[in-house]
């Protein structure tokens, strides 16, 4: 699902999958950039973040936590 925030200059979109391991799919529709960052809420990035870091990477995403 994606949600787009209308900012002007600065709008964006927030996308969400039901599971991390959907995220390369979703985020190639995005673009050609692999490059991005990973913004969650601490307790969910020490438990799920790792493994989603992992997935990401893989893909051939450069991400940060």
């Amino acid at each position: 699902m994606n949600v787009s925030v209308r900012l002007g200059e600065r709008s964006y979109d927030i996308l969400s999958a039901e599971s991390y391991r959907q995220l390369p799919r979703h985020l190639s529709r995005l673009g050609p950039s692999r490059n991005g960052w990973v913004i969650s809420h601490p307790n969910l990035l020490r438990r799920y973040g790792a493994e989603l870091l992992k997935t990401l990477r893989r893909a051939g995403w450069t991400v940060r936590p």
